[in-house]
């Protein structure tokens, strides 16, 4: 049987319906909080298989899941930022916040990470993506968050051997010239 993306929505959805299973994903590395919503339909900005809305005193709280049954890309995260614009859109303009701001948080999950491109430095450097492998067998699925801390093996760095002084007068410098 193979297993598909829509498989991998169901077990999320059908757990998250109870406490018992918000515990199960919990245990088994994926930890979700707010109220859920699947395929959501934001018009021209496409559909988007989960979200979770947490709505606070100082603000409210968008996750949104973007699933995929094999690998995650540049792609994924595009996919994701722009469900992010459209649900940002949506709710400022048709939801009565109270002038709380939106803070978005998104979680792309996946079997892999495409590793042989930019993307891994893209995800280092983003703050509001977090990224989980899963793997799904006889043992049911689990989830494990993927850290932010890819780097090139034996990467070359020109000046790597400067003290922390010279490269503090480094900086320094590049910062006067630019105010010039």
């Amino acid at each position: 049987m193979e297993f598909l993306e829509k498989d991998l929505e169901d077990i999320i959805w059908e757990a998250y319906q109870s406490e018992y299973g918000k515990y199960e994903l919990f245990n088994k590395g994926l930890s979700i909080s707010g109220k859920m919503y699947r395929q959501v339909n934001l018009g021209d900005y496409g559909i988007l298989d989960l979200m979770t809305v947490s709505i606070n005193p100082e603000d409210v709280i968008i996750s949104i899941y973007e699933l995929k049954k094999d690998i995650i890309n540049m792609s994924t995260m595009a996919q994701a930022a722009r469900y992010g614009t459209g649900i940002s859109k949506y709710i400022e303009e048709r939801c009565n916040i109270h002038n709380r701001p939106i803070s978005l948080q998104f979680f792309l999950i996946g079997k892999e990470i495409e590793c042989r491109s930019d993307f891994v430095f893209l995800y280092n450097n983003s703050p509001y993506f977090k990224i989980y492998l899963y793997k799904y067998g006889l043992n049911g699925i689990h989830f494990k968050y993927q850290q932010k801390n890819w780097v090139i093996k034996e990467a070359h760095i020109p000046n790597y051997n400067l003290s922390v002084s010279d490269v503090k007068s480094f900086f320094l410098k590049k910062i006067i010239h630019s105010k010039k």
